[in-house]
C-alpha cells in the first residue's frame, strides 16, 4: 500500500462538496457493489469532472454505507510537486493522483471508474509513480474505454454514469 505521506494536501475548506451528482454516484456505487459483491478490502472509486475540478470518493469507503462526506473535491493537483488542493473532510489517497492526471488528459470524457478487486490485483512490486501509472493507463485507453492493470484493477472511462453502468453490465453478461 501507498504511504499517504508521499504527497501533500492543502485544504481549501473542510466543507462537504455540493456537487449535485453525488447522490447518483452513491446510488451507482451501491448498485455495482451489490452486483459485484465486493469484499471489505475491495473498492469502487469513481471520479467525475466538476468544471476544472474533479469529485472523487475516498479509497476504503464502506461501499454499503457510502455517504456524501466520503467524497472530496480536488481543485488542483501538481504531480511533480505532489501537492493537492482539496475541499472536503478527508485527505486524498494515492488513487486520486492518477485519476486527476487521466481526467485532465482525457478532457472529452467526464467519468472514470476504478474497480479494485482481489481477484484482479496482484501485489507484485510495481513502482508507485502516479505519472507512470497514468501514462500506462492513458496509452491503453487509446484502443478501448476499458483498461486492466495488475495492481490497480480495472479502469473504465465514459461520458456519463449511465454509459459506465451499461459498460459494466455488458462486462458482467460476458463473464456469465
Amino acid at each position: 500500500m501507498i504511504n499517504n505521506k508521499s504527497f501533500q494536501s492543502i485544504k481549501i475548506s473542510n466543507e462537504i462538496t455540493n456537487f449535485m451528482i453525488i447522490p447518483d454516484i452513491i446510488e451507482l456505487i451501491k448498485k455495482l457493489n451489490e452486483k459485484l459483491n465486493f469484499k471489505i478490502d475491495e473498492d469502487i472509486i469513481i471520479s467525475i469532472k466538476y468544471g476544472k475540478r474533479i469529485v472523487i470518493n475516498c479509497e476504503n469507503s464502506n461501499l454499503k454505507k457510502i455517504q456524501i462526506d466520503d467524497f472530496i473535491e480536488i481543485a488542483d493537483y501538481n504531480p511533480v510537486k505532489k501537492l493537492f488542493l482539496i475541499i472536503g473532510k478527508h485527505e486524498p489517497d494515492f488513487n486520486m493522483t492518477f485519476h486527476w492526471i487521466i481526467q485532465n488528459a482525457r478532457r472529452e470524457k467526464n467519468v472514470l471508474i476504478q474497480l479494485k478487486t482481489n481477484l484482479l490485483t496482484n501485489e507484485k512490486k510495481i513502482k508507485d509513480d502516479s505519472i507512470e501509472i497514468a501514462k500506462d493507463i492513458l496509452l491503453k485507453f487509446r484502443d478501448s474505454n476499458i483498461v486492466f492493470t495488475e495492481k490497480y484493477g480495472i479502469f473504465i472511462i465514459g461520458n456519463s454514469l449511465n454509459e459506465i453502468q451499461n459498460i459494466i453490465n455488458k462486462l458482467i453478461e460476458e463473464v456469465k
